[in-house]
């Protein structure tokens, strides 16, 4: 006992931080590895959500770009037929592109494996691209010319993010 009480304060100090170093680390490497090894894909939202368009989009279509009740119901309808083949899409991209990076981070990628992800992956963008082209037809099919004047320069800012360049604008006008 007397062995302890003649060591200097310092010293027990230092054991003590040594102590809470330790256990810092070794709670950063499980929470590291606990994060890392799991890397499944989030579920896709329940489906309630795609039963409603936003209220402001909503409101978007029918007041400034002139939509009948009727024609936001069929809107309603191509939308959420559009947004669950496009959500399938995704998913299969997901899971193709996941795919594809096991077979190259693997120590000998099999270059023929690759070859097919690479294929694959290709033809599921085209497939959303399609997908988006129907989704457009069927909404140019339940507009008129002057809602669709309207629904093409609502959807090039959204494209862009932002406010069309100014010579793009006065395209647009003509």
């Amino acid at each position: 006992m007397t062995y302890f009480n003649k060591k200097n304060p310092w010293f027990w100090a230092f054991i003590a931080l040594f102590l809470l170093n330790i256990s810092a680390i070794g709670t950063m490497i499980y929470t590291i590895d606990k994060i890392h090894s799991n890397y499944d894909f989030p579920p896709p939202p329940p489906s309630h959500i795609e039963k409603k368009m936003p209220a402001r989009m909503g409101r978007i279509m029918e007041k400034e770009m002139g939509y009948t009740k009727e024609q936001m119901k069929t809107l309603r309808t191509i939308r959420i037929e559009h947004l669950k083949n496009m959500r399938a899409y995704k998913n299969k991209l997901r899971e193709l592109q996941m795919n594809l990076f096991d077979e190259i981070s693997s120590q000998q990628p099999d270059e023929q494996k690759t070859k097919i992800l690479k294929e694959e992956l290709l033809k599921t963008h085209a497939l959303m691209i399609d997908e988006s082209n129907i989704f457009y037809n069927k909404v140019k099919e339940n507009s008129n010319e002057e809602q669709m004047k309207k629904m093409n320069k609502f959807y090039k800012r959204m494209l862009f993010h932002h406010q069309m360049p100014p010579m793009h604008n006065r395209k647009l006008n003509k």
